[in-house]
């Protein structure tokens, strides 16, 4: 699918870099001094048992954490807690999550669940342009679901829904994708279908895919980078 920005378009030497991150609730720490560095196509997976503080991490960078402010993280470019906002940020960000998979519960076309993707919405209350009709409909091409493009979202499979929110995240060709435990819930063919398909966009060289998994067979070979927490 076209590419509205290219990766030479970005000028930093990392996607994220944390320096001594700590993160606590109640006086309890959920992680200390921890350091992480990613750079454009270093595809990372972070793994570790609950409670350890995957998640956390993964709203750190998304900035969903409001500890994110207290922190010294770097994010695409922008320093958090320098003025930026968080729409600034997540413009050049997919998410991914078994979360935003409970919440998105607007039952509308598959194609309109995809093209909400450009606004980082929960359906869509714009006019998208012709463009982004079309840049979604070919990663719905590229997921196999473009047959199913009129179909209503609720009336797929829970794999296919799973795949065409990944279609989602990637309409806005991010440099960043967070894929927080994308396949959980999913029987093993379609945890094997999303999984192969990550190992297919990563031949595209485009977005770097920080992926959070609790499985040992995720462990693709695709990860450059393996954070324990």
């Amino acid at each position: 699918p076209e590419s509205i920005q290219t990766l030479s378009d970005y000028s930093h030497p990392y996607l994220v870099k944390l320096s001594k991150g700590t993160v606590h609730y109640n006086g309890v720490n959920v992680f200390e001094n921890l350091d992480v560095e990613i750079k454009p196509l270093q595809h990372t997976l972070i793994t570790g048992a609950n409670g350890s503080g995957k998640s956390t991490l993964m709203q750190l960078i998304t900035g969903d954490c409001p500890q994110c402010y207290s922190n010294d993280i770097n994010v695409l470019g922008y320093q958090r807690g320098s003025g930026e906002t968080i729409w600034e940020v997540k413009k050049q960000m997919g998410i991914v999550s078994s979360e935003l998979h409970r919440q998105y519960r607007v039952n509308g076309e598959l194609l309109t669940v995809v093209v909400s993707g450009f606004y980082d919405s929960i359906g869509v209350y714009q006019q998208p342009t012709q463009e982004q009709i079309e840049i979604a409909r070919q990663w719905l091409d590229k997921v196999g679901l473009l047959a199913e493009q009129k179909t209503l979202f609720q009336s797929l499979s829970y794999g296919e829904q799973r795949l065409a929110l990944i279609a989602r995240a990637l309409v806005k060709s991010p440099y960043l994708l967070i894929l927080d435990e994308p396949t959980q819930g999913l029987d093993e063919l379609n945890r094997h279908r999303v999984l192969n398909f990550l190992e297919h966009l990563a031949t595209q060289k485009h977005s770097t895919m920080l992926l959070v998994s609790h499985r040992q067979d995720e462990f693709l070979s695709i990860f450059e980078q393996h954070i324990t927490l």
